[in-house]
């Protein structure tokens, strides 16, 4: 399990990802789960992603680790983990 000062850590990445991604669109580079190197046109700018119907009446569980990003070129959401991005373009 995560100790106190790792939940802080990770909870500053995740804060530092989404402040800079909430405003416009960025290319990120970030490190995928199987390894490979990906760098995709993302945002959680509320102008740029769509009005979002969820699929079903489930609630998504929120994850300290994860962060929900729209991915503008596959036009869907994405899971970025903050520890894994590599770089940001602002």
């Amino acid at each position: 399990m995560y100790n106190t000062e790792m939940k802080r850590e990770i909870s500053m990445e995740k804060q530092m990802v989404e402040m800079v991604l909430a405003n416009g669109s960025h290319l990120v580079t970030f490190t995928k789960k199987d390894g490979t190197v990906c760098t995709r046109n993302l945002t959680r700018d509320p102008l740029l992603v769509p009005d979002f119907v969820p699929k079903t009446d489930r609630i998504t569980k929120q994850s300290l680790d994860v962060v929900r990003v729209w991915d503008l070129d596959n036009e869907k959401f994405i899971s970025l983990i903050p520890k894994n991005v590599q770089e940001i373009k602002v």
